[in-house]
């Protein structure tokens, strides 16, 4: 009898070991750095958060140094963003993370800061609710219908300068440190009416291109010379 409980308890601490280790490597799965949201429930992964000092040093990088010191600056929380910093200038600087995996210093106009950014704070937002891509689209759709979002009127443009990004193609593909670059949004603009090339995402293209193409927040992305340094 002694035998059969003394098999019995490490029958048990078998079975206890591997479940451990199972409920070990589906946490790994699940919290995975930069995915905090399990796959499989419509809600979309969300993006890692960085130390505070890192962000803000990150998002003024995008800007020459006379724009981004009199900036305002917000940085991404748990629930959306906030405002770290109140700037004087009307622009302002955030690391946009529309994609999980990106990392991607933006410093906004003041029309744009109104506009364009409004709808990425909101998309964050909504992300960080646990909606869905689909559920985020339909509500966006809703909010520009309904006049909580708006279109630039004027002027909207941002730079994104920094030699700190890493940034992602809007179809996912990795474009690394992709070149400095200024956007000027202008809804809906296509690249027939730019005489754009069809297939300049990559790193080395040099010509102006038209990002999101015929969409409300389509940009003309324009290369220049040099990044700043982070």
């Amino acid at each position: 009898m002694a035998v059969t409980i003394s098999s019995g308890l490490r029958a048990s601490a078998l079975m206890a070991r591997m479940l451990i280790v199972a409920v070990l490597a589906l946490a790994s799965t699940l919290f995975a750095p930069g995915l905090v949201r399990s796959q499989g429930s419509g809600e979309q992964p969300l993006p890692s958060l960085m130390e505070e000092e890192k962000e803000i040093a990150l998002a003024l990088s995008a800007a020459p140094a006379h724009v981004s010191r009199d900036a305002t600056v917000l940085v991404l929380r748990r629930g959306g963003y906030v405002r770290a910093r109140e700037g004087t200038n009307g622009f302002t600087c955030m690391v946009d993370r529309q994609l999980v995996q990106a990392i991607e210093p933006i410093c906004h106009n003041s029309e744009s800061s109104k506009t364009v950014m409004q709808l990425f704070l909101r998309r964050a937002e909504l992300r960080e609710q646990g909606l869905s891509r689909e559920g985020i689209d339909r509500t966006i759709d809703a909010a520009y219908a309904g006049g909580d979002l708006r279109l630039p009127e004027k002027l909207a443009f941002a730079y994104m300068l920094s030699a700190g990004q890493d940034i992602y193609a809007d179809d996912g593909r990795h474009l690394a440190q992709y070149r400095p670059h200024i956007m000027i949004w202008t809804p809906f603009l296509t690249r027939d009416e730019i005489g754009g090339r069809r297939d300049p995402e990559s790193a080395r293209e040099r010509d102006p291109y038209v990002f999101r193409a015929g969409q409300r927040d389509a940009s003309l992305n324009v290369i220049v010379p040099d990044f700043i340094d982070c």
